[in-house]
């Protein structure tokens, strides 16, 4: 590892590290040091994985506060907390999850040899952590994306916020957490949105009118 990409991996490893003190501290998303650490972040996984890279995409969907659009609802509330909570949760799995892969991966050269028979294990560990429930669905789901015409990593992307979503929808159905999962799997593909998105929203909304 060169000494640039160190020191990448050093600058995420202390921002991730850093996540502790933002929860026990007054900072919010809009305090200085917070957007400081936020860009800090997201410069170093762009230079580390790119800027299209799933890692880097999902901590840039983090919004750390309920967005909303009348100027004079700018003010920190405690639905703001609680988003800012939960995103730093999630950016710290996010980081911690980047580090660990950019360390044991091997070279791009040796990545381009993994035989495409491995990738169905994907679908089988996405599906391990979900309920009997959700797993029917998301076999399904996933399924569905076999006719288009992917890359593996598109696919794994797709899988991966299917997941998200479908853990979600299932939960607390927060729809600051859906939003970010919608969100990326849009950015996709408009036919992966409605091959994986739409019919996973469908059946919490089935649910909740009690279908």
């Amino acid at each position: 590892m060169d000494e640039r990409k160190k020191l990448h991996v050093k600058r995420i490893t202390e921002g991730r590290d850093q996540i502790a003190a933002f929860r026990q501290g007054s900072e919010n998303a809009f305090s200085p040091t917070f957007l400081a650490w936020q860009q800090r972040i997201k410069q170093s996984l762009g230079e580390l994985l790119g800027k299209d890279h799933d890692y880097t995409r999902r901590f840039s969907h983090l919004y750390f506060w309920e967005t909303r659009v009348t100027p004079e609802e700018f003010r920190w509330s405690s639905r703001d907390q609680r988003v800012f909570e939960d995103d730093l949760s999630l950016a710290e799995q996010i980081l911690s999850d980047a580090i660990e892969e950019f360390e044991i991966s091997p070279p791009s050269s040796a990545l381009e040899k993994v035989p495409a028979s491995a990738v169905p294990q994907i679908v089988v560990n996405v599906n391990t952590v979900l309920s009997q429930t959700v797993e029917v669905e998301i076999s399904k789901v996933l399924a569905s994306l076999d006719g288009l015409a992917l890359s593996a990593e598109e696919r794994e992307q797709a899988e991966t916020y299917a997941k998200e979503l479908a853990r979600e929808a299932k939960g607390q159905q927060r729809w600051s957490v859906l939003s970010k999962s919608l969100d990326s799997l849009k950015a996709i593909g408009k036919s992966v949105y409605e091959r994986v998105a739409i019919p996973l929203i469908l059946e919490m909304l089935k649910k909740q009118a009690g279908l």
